[in-house]
């Protein structure tokens, strides 16, 4: 006989079939609640046993890290618009079309730039003449600065791929470089809109951005859960920058409103994060409790019946005799229970004159 099939794997790819289901159920005009995130992310957490844990706690070490190196780089003295855009063109001169080929094909969107290709481009940077500080001087390197370029690209590449995606060196790189939350917001925004650029951020722009922090903020254990909270994380945090117009797109004064007001990305999924799962999982908790109290009070029940049953002479689940005995074992039972000094035993085999003489 064959068996039960596996259940699908905690995988990603569970992930993305649930959010394509999601989409597909909603432009049929199909909103019944099992199809939505709270549903559909318990059911996932049920199956593959996921329990809620810290988000930000996973990212805390990077952050202290690039705390400690933004203040001893020499990038800190570089405008950050001026950094970010010489990062841009670079990538710009140096992608060739294999490379923009290959971008495509593995859906890397953006300027993707590797380890060993930031490193190079930002001391290229440092040493570049036409590149000054902020007070309009040359740059002063020393040769242990390149050993930190390494350890600051550690430091941002929150997913641990060896590739930074645009959002990562664009964010990372605004901790480095020279400038208030203004200049950095808007050097950031520039790098961020990409196709087209016209000014403005789509859903799709934003969640590319978002991507590698939450992926960091996810444990192994958790990766089906992935796209469906990037999906609802994407949503929440575009609704609430796109609160003047309503247009359905994000402009740099949206976006600088909302980082204004005491927002940030990290601290914003990390919140979700932990307010979603955790509260899924308490209700998975209680659930699963409930569950096993109902088992545990209908087999109790079962066993009750079972006995009465059958010291009642009434055929039960498992037959005439409690416990599923037979005759024998019944009188065995009776027997055993004589032979352990019941009052018959006593008075009948040790009384004077009796018939056990």
């Amino acid at each position: 006989r064959r068996g039960r099939r596996a259940a699908m794997g905690n995988h990603v790819a569970l992930g993305h079939m649930v959010n394509c289901c999601q989409d597909v159920s909603e432009k049929l005009g199909c909103n019944h609640e099992s199809l939505k995130f709270d549903s559909t992310a318990k059911a996932v957490m049920n199956l593959h046993s996921i329990e809620s844990w810290n988000a930000k706690s996973l990212v805390k070490e990077n952050l202290r890290r690039q705390g400690e190196l933004a203040a001893k780089s020499p990038l800190r003295n570089i405008k950050v618009q001026v950094g970010l855009q010489y990062i841009q063109d670079w990538l710009a001169g140096e992608k060739n079309l294999f490379s923009k080929g290959l971008d495509f094909i593995m859906m890397n969107h953006g300027w993707s730039i590797s380890r060993d290709d930031f490193v190079d481009c930002c001391w290229l940077m440092l040493h570049d003449p036409k590149v000054k500080d902020y007070r309009d001087q040359p740059i002063r390197v020393k040769p242990e600065d390149k050993s930190d370029l390494y350890e600051i690209f550690d430091s941002m590449d929150f997913d641990r791929s060896g590739v930074l995606s645009t959002g990562e060196w664009a964010g990372g790189c605004s901790v480095f470089f020279k400038g208030n939350t203004e200049e950095c917001v808007k050097a950031v925004f520039d790098i961020l809109d990409t196709e087209p650029r016209d000014g403005k951020l789509s859903q799709k722009e934003l969640q590319e951005y978002l991507k590698p922090f939450l992926k960091a903020m996810m444990p192994e254990t958790a990766q089906a859960l992935q796209p469906m909270l990037l999906k609802v994380a994407t949503e929440k945090i575009f609704e609430e920058m796109d609160n003047t117009d309503k247009d359905n797109t994000i402009d740099v004064k949206e976006m600088l409103k909302w980082t204004a007001s005491g927002h940030n990305i990290i601290d914003s999924l990390a919140d979700l994060i932990d307010a979603k799962v955790y509260a899924l999982w308490m209700e998975n908790a209680k659930d699963n409790a409930r569950r096993n109290r109902n088992a545990f009070g209908a087999a109790q029940y079962g066993n009750d019946m079972n006995g009465m049953n059958g010291m009642n002479g009434m055929p039960g689940p498992n037959g005439p005799y409690p416990n599923n005995m037979g005759p024998g074992m019944a009188m065995g039972a009776m027997g055993s229970a004589a032979s352990m000094g019941s009052p018959m035993h006593n008075n009948m085999g040790n009384s004077p004159g009796g018939y056990g003489q």
